[in-house]
């Protein structure tokens, strides 16, 4: 198995994006999840 990570900075294209994928038979799993990286100096 395979994994593909896609970066999408705008919240509903990404869930957009996310229930097209899921559509598609050959995908196991479709997860969408919130980057909650931070910055620090």
């Amino acid at each position: 198995m395979k994994q593909l990570i896609v970066r999408v900075a705008d919240k509903e294209k990404a869930e957009m994006l996310s229930k097209i994928l899921a559509a598609l038979d050959f995908f196991n799993s479709v997860e969408l999840m919130e980057d909650k990286t931070t910055i620090s100096k």
